[in-house]
């Protein structure tokens, strides 16, 4: 299981740089974020970063499909599902 630190520190990485990051850091990301466990998923839900990530992924997923590569977005779908995350 990822520590809090971690699991909140990479909402802060892709808070501060996420006009840089490509589509392998996003997949270390949700990768990172799909370990969280229990009380770090509630946490995760009502965390204003987490939300506009998702926001953001999700809006690239429909109107840029193609700025992922098979691999990245198959990871990044396994991450939602292990969040339980509905865009």
């Amino acid at each position: 299981m990822k520590t809090d630190k971690d699991i909140f520190g990479v909402l802060e990485l892709w808070q501060t740089n996420y006009r840089v990051l490509d589509q392998n850091h996003l997949s270390t990301i949700f990768g990172t974020l799909s370990q969280a466990q229990g009380s770090q998923i509630d946490a995760l839900k009502s965390d204003k970063r987490f939300n506009d990530l998702i926001k953001d992924t999700g809006s690239k997923l429909i109107n840029q499909p193609d700025w992922f590569d098979a691999e990245v977005h198959a990871n990044i779908m396994d991450s939602f599902g292990k969040l339980r995350i509905l865009t």
